[in-house]
């Protein structure tokens, strides 16, 4: 009767588990999916043949086959600190993720110590002084492992995951940001190199007319209107000459600014005018409806919002005691 008793008070307390562990299956929340976005299969407008929907690139500025370019975007890169703290950010996210993934297995301590005592002379009155000495040795082991039925573990990493997925987008934002202030100096630096070549043969050429001009009116075949017109010319191309090589200047101290360096560190890099880099004849954009995706700040809120819907998911607390 004993037995019989203890066994169907045993059977009651096991009957709330099954119940338990059935609810705990509706408990992980819901799940995450992503906003739907409408899609285009064309862009609106697009000159034919001048946009291809094949993949963009990331590392565009490689395709334009100018390697000096490419070494000012990898010093950049290297040398940027904001790029670096949004780095450090997308480390220590892998790091979370890596500890949220280890409360998926259990964790197993071991411990283990040794010790030097001696009994005292009233413990063991006939024994010697070397005979009271004695070493003792103790190891223990533990393991704790969380048995993840609510799914607490499991939104936790898929909410880490996110999280870090969040933070490589800002990793890649920064980069554009720095990518594209770098490439916008760069080519206005090979353009304006450009605008003072052409600026400074117009003025050879002006000098050559003002001569001929001087020498006809010397001759008395030429009118004072035209020596002042050719002179006016010239005088108006030299001024500009000033500007263009002040705003050279201030691009290349920028650029290396932008790369790290003191202002004047590129100077010898950069001060010898290089044609523009080429273009190519299609332009690879992707997909209309990527888009949006394709951008990081969007891409980044997008992450953020499925590491908080995941977090929201997460259960109290609950703990299912069993007694014999």
């Amino acid at each position: 009767m004993l037995d019989l008793a203890k066994r169907k008070r045993t059977m009651r307390n096991l009957m709330p588990l099954p119940l338990a562990l059935a609810l705990a299956a509706c408990a992980v929340g819901p799940d995450y999916h992503a906003p739907a976005l409408p899609e285009s299969a064309s862009l609106v407008r697009a000159e034919p043949g001048l946009v291809t929907t094949q993949a963009v690139e990331r590392d565009f500025w490689r395709s334009f086959d100018d390697p000096l370019l490419s070494e000012l975007v990898e010093e950049a890169f290297d040398a940027n600190h904001d790029l670096r703290i949004a780095l450090a950010r997308h480390d220590r996210s892998l790091a979370l993720l890596r500890q949220s993934r280890r409360d998926l297995a259990p964790s197993v301590t071991a411990e283990a110590g040794a010790a030097h005592q001696r009994a005292s002379a009233d413990q063991m009155p006939q024994a010697t002084r070397s005979q009271r000495d004695f070493e003792s040795y103790d190891a223990g082991v533990a393991a704790l492992w969380e048995l993840d039925f609510f799914g607490r573990v499991r939104r936790s990493v898929e909410a880490r995951q996110a999280e870090v997925e969040a933070s490589a987008a800002d990793v890649r934002a920064m980069q554009v940001v720095v990518v594209g202030e770098l490439v916008d100096q760069y080519m206005r630096l090979r353009g304006l190199q450009e605008q003072l070549r052409v600026a400074e043969a117009n003025a050879e050429n002006q000098r050559e007319s003002l001569a001929l001009v001087d020498a006809r009116l010397e001759a008395g075949r030429g009118t004072e209107f035209d020596s002042v017109r050719a002179r006016a010319q010239l005088e108006s191309t030299l001024a500009r000459l000033p500007a263009l090589e002040g705003e050279i200047a201030a691009i290349i101290h920028r650029l290396a600014v932008l790369t790290g360096r003191e202002p004047g560190a590129l100077i010898a890099r950069l001060e010898q005018p290089a044609p523009m880099p080429t273009l190519h004849d299609q332009v690879a954009v992707g997909l209309p409806g990527e888009l949006l995706r394709r951008r990081p700040d969007i891409a980044a809120a997008e992450q953020r919002l499925h590491a908080a819907t995941a977090s929201s998911a997460w259960p109290p607390p609950t703990s299912i005691r069993v007694s014999p």
